[in-house]
């Protein structure tokens, strides 16, 4: 999420310094996946959970075998 600072020019908007608010891992969508408070402190952002480590797969071979011993 990035800010910039706005000004205006003879009647026209000028963009100035852009700058980092935050990262985010926002949902993919077409719609607006974040809302923003009426005094701009706060952010509501639909987003994806990062585990710091993946989840494990696990394998599980010759399992045919094992159910036929039950």
């Amino acid at each position: 999420m990035t800010a910039a600072e706005i000004s205006e020019r003879k009647e026209s908007p000028v963009v100035g310094k852009i700058h980092a608010l935050f990262r985010t891992h926002r949902v993919p969508s077409p719609s607006w996946p974040y809302d923003v408070s009426a005094d701009g402190n706060l952010f509501l952002i639909n987003s994806m959970l990062q585990s710091a480590v993946p989840d494990p797969i696990t394998l599980v071979v010759n399992w045919d075998a094992e159910l036929k011993k039950r």
